[in-house]
């Protein structure tokens, strides 16, 4: 008898490349307000994956390929350092800057049906599960009433629970 359901987030419950767009233009958008030199140096394609600055970051640092929030992270501190900010100054910005990234990340406008399709499921009375290899989370997608577990990329050695 099947008692739990799991699901991948990213284009299966809303699509994943709007929102991602949408989210690096939020990104870009804070760093040119609160990190000038950063938006001279750099152009928004290279916060994408597939950049050259990422694949030279990833052949630098292998141990992070398993994450893309550590990914970005590490490549906006190395270039807000490049670009002159100090290795604290680097730190801090880089991590607000990630934040205002991964707020944004999570603004999803859901496919048809999938809310409702997941709300039958758990009125069923299946145990509901996210898995994925990114960084999406459901409780803050405003599905986190109806999934009862969630293990990401980020925090496979911890897993997110819901309930």
């Amino acid at each position: 008898m099947i008692k739990a359901i799991t699901f991948d987030l990213d284009d299966t419950l809303w699509a994943v490349g709007p929102v991602i767009q949408q989210a690096n233009r939020t990104l870009w958008d804070w760093l040119h307000a609160h990190t000038p030199l950063f938006t001279q140096r750099y152009v928004l394609d290279d916060l994408n994956e597939g950049s050259a600055l990422r694949a030279e970051l990833l052949q630098r640092y292998p141990d992070i390929t398993h994450s893309v929030s550590q990914i970005r992270l590490k490549l906006l501190e190395e270039c807000l350092t490049h670009c002159g900010y100090s290795a604290v100054e680097a730190a801090e910005l880089s991590l607000s800057a990630f934040e205002t990234f991964i707020e944004a990340r999570h603004e999803v406008e859901f496919f048809a049906h999938a809310r409702s399709m997941l709300e039958i499921l758990h009125q069923q009375g299946y145990r509901l599960g996210a898995l994925s290899n990114g960084n999406a989370e459901v409780s803050r997608t405003g599905l986190a009433d109806l999934f009862d577990f969630q293990f990401n990329a980020d925090h496979v050695a911890r897993p997110s629970l819901i309930h």
